[in-house]
């Protein structure tokens, strides 16, 4: 049970980081979770005894937060004797904190009620992002239930490899949906190849996920960038081993279709060749008299 609360609170940590970058002094402290995810935990009940999934967990423990502290925002420090709140934060930065636990929550129920362990991933990582293990599938579409039909066909991603960065890259090669093999610092641009399928108020996903013990080392896990029809993203290849780039279409928060984009990293070097000069480098023209 211990282990499970760690990762709970771990994941609660990484909420926190992620999603109060633009207001920080509403994020909440470590400690301020650590506390409320604890007390919140023997809510769980029964299910206990019998063990339960780290998401179930996880829902229960949220919904048993966001009721608490919306009836009182006080968090009492077990450690010490004396009244320490470890609420610190302003009326403002409370306000401002209030609804980012309701979307947390939206969130949260909106997983339960997935219909499958996909499905339930995709909704969650709207609050955690590259943290959040996706399932292990490459394609992923919305599909109507009357008709059977997928609202949006899938993209089609070309990566175009750069040997280095900056003004000095040099062409290497494209790809389409993969990258089998690249080198160490070059440069990946990800598009979407058949941009006319991304709803016009779609909003684009671009997630880094990376593995490995390169990766590891640095505590680097990735990323994300996103914004109203991103086509486009551009990254660099740091880490040795196989790394995904997740392009996810989102329509009003649903997941209308994603790609999964596998890239693997080698121990090698790309030799650019210099391009051979065309035919028509030299413009001949005859004057007329």
């Amino acid at each position: 049970m211990r282990e499970q609360v760690r990762r709970l609170i771990r994941y609660l940590k990484a909420w926190a980081a992620l999603s109060f970058d633009d207001i920080p002094d509403s994020r909440p402290s470590s400690i301020f979770l650590t506390v409320l995810a604890t007390e919140a935990y023997p809510d769980i009940g029964l299910a206990l005894l019998l063990g339960v999934a780290d998401d179930d967990a996880l829902i229960s423990i949220i919904r048993t937060m966001h009721g608490r502290l919306n009836r009182n925002r006080s968090v009492q420090n077990p450690a010490t004797r004396a009244d320490e709140d470890l609420n610190r934060m302003s009326n403002e930065a409370w306000a401002a904190f209030l609804p980012r636990l309701d979307a947390l929550l939206d969130i949260a129920d909106r997983a339960a009620e997935a219909a499958d362990e996909g499905s339930a991933a995709l909704i969650w990582s709207e609050a955690f992002s590259f943290l959040m293990p996706l399932p292990d599938v490459d394609e992923v579409e919305l599909v109507d239930e009357r008709t059977s039909r997928a609202l949006m066909q899938l993209p089609e991603i070309d990566i175009i490899v750069y040997a280095g960065t900056g003004a000095n890259r040099r062409f290497v090669s494209t790809h389409r949906n993969q990258v089998a093999g690249v080198a160490k610092e070059c440069t990946l641009v990800f598009a979407i190849a058949n941009p006319h399928i991304v709803p016009q108020f779609a909003t684009v996903e671009w997630t880094v996920r990376n593995k490995g013990l390169d990766a590891d080392a640095f505590s680097d896990l990735g990323h994300r960038t996103m914004g109203m029809r991103l086509l486009q993203s551009e990254e660099r290849t740091r880490y040795l081993g196989t790394h995904h780039m997740d392009c996810i279409v989102r329509v009003n928060g649903q997941v209308y279709a994603a790609r999964r984009v596998p890239v693997t990293i080698r121990d090698v070097q790309h030799h650019v060749q210099a391009p051979a000069k065309p035919s028509y480098t030299r413009l001949r023209m005859k004057r007329r008299r």
